[in-house]
């Protein structure tokens, strides 16, 4: 049994708004995330002078290095693995 259904004009402009404010929604959110990735392996020279964007520029783990050499963020990892796997279980 075929059905030939018409949608009606405003349903296809109601589509389009509505694909539009969910792709302004994404960029709002996912811009803040990948600049703050690509911020964490840039060089902190060319982020305080406004060069990062989306890519790292002056590739560097020091960040890393000093964040993981801290004993303090290693424990907060442990307990962060430990509360979630005892709370799941």
């Amino acid at each position: 049994m075929e059905t030939n259904i018409k949608r009606a004009r405003e349903d296809a402009v109601l589509d389009i708004i509505v694909l539009i404010l969910v792709f302004a929604v994404l960029i709002s959110v996912l811009y803040p995330l990948v600049f703050v990735v690509s911020a964490s392996f840039s060089n902190p020279s060319e982020v305080l002078k406004g060069k990062v964007w989306l890519l790292p520029k002056g590739f560097t783990l020091t960040s890393y290095k000093i964040v993981f050499s801290n004993k303090e963020i290693l424990i907060g990892y442990k307990n962060t693995i430990l509360y979630t796997t005892v709370g799941v279980i």
